[in-house]
């Protein structure tokens, strides 16, 4: 693919290419053992200085490194000791070589259309104007008069260059681009002047939101680009440039991102009583203009029709979580803004973005972006476990029924709209869940949870009868099996310890269990509960058997000296008659008769 930031001019060949002395089919010589041959040969050093004087050549980093030295000699000029000295010298030097970088990225378009050199000057433009607006953040602590008017000053600068230098080369900013950059510059230049009356009230909670409230009012002017995202790539068509969306004018958005981050820092630093590392500056602040940027990067992935980028997308928000989470151990607990959140809003950092996430991938659902649903089941249960007070994954957790009542119908609109077991099984789980957490004692822990596991076990059998996909039928095999269990689980007397019920009760549990097995079986033509209703009956009998004849056994036993060789016999007086009943194939027919699903004749 060719780089869309290619003037079409070749690079010059910055070093002549030298002749082989060797005839053409020369074998090359043998290097000497215990060297890297082509690492030491004069040839393939000039080779590589000559690609570096290339990178050089092409990308221009000269303009950078100017840029940077510049910013760092006027700073050690005119700042001694965080004191501002002379601030009409820094602003007069700041503007002085913004016109010069202007002019020179006028000239190279004007005279040559050198595109790529020029990508460079505008976006280090727009980097001073973000040094502008910090630079003089010191001169409004100690004067706000005079403080108010270089940061007024600062705006219109940034304002009249950018209008000069887009009208100088040419370019054209659609106004629905243009309108938000400006917005972006104008809180960097006037949200300073907002805190100055606050400064110096670090006890104020007004100056704690507001130090808190610029990376929410960056999020809000981000936002501000939708209108242009969904006008596509056809509003910057015909900019001026050889430049195509997105590579036009993105760079410049992303530059104004990461100033965005920088100046909310910056703020804190600089206006908050306690200045320096005790700034009550934490990461979770950045998360509204973070999330901003995922919405319209998700609707560029919209409008574009890009997999790769909506995939990105949707998942981005998890990296929020866990910046919601973010704990400086620095910060003294006096100027800590999660207790206000806590005391103010009831909710925490974690839980607010939490909620902005689901909101995202509910109206993502509604968008019918590809696996929104997913992405909102997951952010569903995770409002299960994560309330107001959760601070972080580590706690505490107030698990909440509403969540699941939410999630419950979600997945229901799912299992219906696709006929899905795996999301009818969802379904059922989330209803159970929502239950328990309910009336915990009447449905969640009475009987140790058997409640819960006979509802589930209903939930499978209705499932794997309604539908027909790979996940019902796996959940009808699985069901019949979780009956065999449960009838064993009452078989082997552990029911009785719990005190459930009575013996009487425990044992007419397993002919309730029988008579479902054999109708459903026989409903659903499923040859496996045929089989295990033979096998609960086995269990069943065999139980009664032992309930009813063994006390009266233990008694007889004390009167009939031989009852253990007699009851011995006859069971094998049993086994032989099974034995001779098997040769003559009776068994086999009524195994056959029973399992196999009889054939409806035509």
């Amino acid at each position: 693919m060719d780089d869309p930031f290619d003037s079409g001019f070749e690079p010059l060949p910055l070093l002549p290419d030298v002749p082989d002395p060797r005839p053409p089919n020369a074998t090359p010589s043998p290097q000497p053992a215990g060297t890297h041959g082509t690492r030491h040969s004069p040839r393939n050093v000039g080779s590589d200085l000559s690609h570096l004087m290339r990178l050089l050549y092409s990308h221009n980093p000269f303009y950078c490194i100017s840029a940077f030295l510049v910013l760092w000699g006027l700073k050690k000029s005119f700042h001694l000791h965080g004191a501002t000295l002379q601030p009409e010298l820094l602003m007069s030097g700041l503007a002085g070589y913004t016109l010069l970088l202007a002019a020179v990225g006028c000239l190279l378009i004007r005279a040559g259309q050198l595109w790529q050199d020029t990508r460079t000057i505008l976006l280090l433009i727009v980097l001073i104007f973000l040094a502008i607006s910090m630079s003089f953040d010191e001169v409004l602590s100690a004067d706000f008069a005079t403080g108010r008017w270089y940061f007024l000053g600062g705006l219109a600068f940034s304002v009249v260059v950018s209008e000069l230098v887009l009208r100088g080369v040419r370019l054209r900013l659609p106004i629905l681009y243009r309108l938000p950059y400006y917005a972006t510059l104008a809180i960097f230049f006037l949200y300073p002047i907002l805190l100055g009356p606050w400064q110096d009230q670090e006890n104020d909670p007004h100056l704690r939101w507001l130090l808190a409230g610029f990376s929410p009012l960056a999020g809000l002017v981000t936002l501000s680009l939708l209108p242009a995202v969904r006008r596509g790539a056809n509003y910057v068509r015909d900019n001026g440039s050889p430049w195509h969306w997105p590579w036009y004018p993105w760079p410049l958005f992303v530059m104004l991102g990461l100033g965005v981050g920088l100046r909310s820092y910056a703020v804190c630093v600089s206006f908050h009583p306690s200045r320096g590392p005790a700034t009550m500056f934490e990461p979770y602040f950045l998360v509204p203009f973070l999330f901003a940027v995922n919405i319209l990067l998700l609707e560029i992935g919209i409008a574009s029709r890009r997999p790769t980028l909506l995939r990105g997308m949707m998942a981005a928000p998890l990296g929020l979580l866990l910046l919601s989470t973010w704990i400086f151990a620095s910060i003294p607990e006096s100027i800590n803004l999660r207790r206000m959140l806590l005391d103010s809003c009831g909710c925490s950092p974690l839980f607010l973005t939490l909620v902005a996430i689901t909101s995202l991938y509910a109206v993502a659902l509604v968008r019918r972006v590809p696996y929104a649903i997913h992405w909102l089941t997951m952010a569903t249960v995770l409002l299960v476990l994560v309330g107001p007070n959760t601070g972080s994954f580590y706690g505490p957790y107030s698990p909440r029924a509403w969540p699941l009542a939410l999630l419950t119908a979600m997945q229901l609109y799912a299992a219906i709209r696709y006929r899905s077991g795996l999301h009818s099984l969802l379904t059922a789980v989330c209803a159970i869940a929502a239950l328990c957490i309910i009336w915990p004692q009447a449905i969640g822990t009475r009987w140790f949870g058997a409640i819960p596991v006979h509802l589930l076990l209903l939930a499978m059998l209705l499932i794997g009868t309604v539908l027909q996909d790979h996940v019902a039928q796996f959940l009808q095999r699985m069901a019949v099996l979780g009956i065999l269990i449960a009838c064993f689980f009452v078989f082997s007397g552990e029911a009785e310890r719990w005190s459930i019920a009575r013996q009487e009760v425990l044992m007419i549990y397993p002919g309730i269990m029988l008579v479902l097995v054999a109708v459903y079986g026989w409903w659903v033509r499923n040859q496996w509960y045929r089989a295990i209703s033979l096998l609960i009956l086995a269990g069943w009998l065999a139980g009664w058997i032992m309930a009813l004849g063994g006390r009266s056994y233990r008694s007889l036993r004390t009167t009939v000296a031989g009852l253990d060789e007699i009851a011995l016999g006859m069971t094998c007086l049993l086994l032989g008659l099974m034995v001779s009943l098997w040769k003559l194939g009776m068994p086999q027919t009524w195994w056959e008769w029973w399992i196999k699903p009889k054939k409806k004749t035509p």
